[in-house]
């Protein structure tokens, strides 16, 4: 089963990274609603491959929402604790369980300097991935599993 681990705490955010994952693959959760999954590749910012970001209010009611949601979407709680859970984690949770299994794989792609992207794919498409005129790096999400890059092809 694979854990989150916290990485860094500070006064408005923190970081995660999730045990049997690449470490090129974190989670950033601010205070300010930001709940990013985002690649760093050799201690850069690569690019975000997924967000659950939330965008809290409170009404006259005291009921918290998210105001980004469509109208016919938006879902009022009692407790802003169940809003983010409901609205973020939850759905964080649903996804790494997904996300986070042998047959996926973190494609990288460009340059930090002329535009990067990472994106994440079925091992089907590796083979295929590999011959994009941007493509840089490629991992297997889940730890120890071979990986290649341009270099070793």
């Amino acid at each position: 089963m694979i854990q989150p681990i916290f990485l860094e705490k500070c006064k408005s955010y923190f970081t995660l990274i999730f045990s049997a994952v690449v470490p090129e693959i974190v989670c950033l959760v601010n205070k300010y609603g930001t709940v990013e999954i985002r690649v760093y590749y050799k201690s850069e910012f690569w690019d975000i491959v997924w967000d659950f970001d939330v965008y809290e209010r409170c009404d006259p009611k005291c009921k918290y929402y998210c105001n980004g949601c469509l109208p016919e979407y938006k879902k009022f709680y009692s407790r802003r604790q169940e809003l983010w859970i409901n609205h973020c984690f939850e759905p964080l949770l649903k996804w790494t369980n997904e996300t986070f299994i042998p047959s996926k794989w973190l494609y990288l792609g460009g340059e930090i300097e002329h535009g990067s992207r990472a994106l994440i794919i079925d091992e089907n498409e590796v083979k295929n991935s590999t011959k994009y005129n941007d493509f840089k790096h490629i991992f297997p999400i889940v730890k120890n599993i071979t990986h290649c890059s341009r270099s070793n092809m």
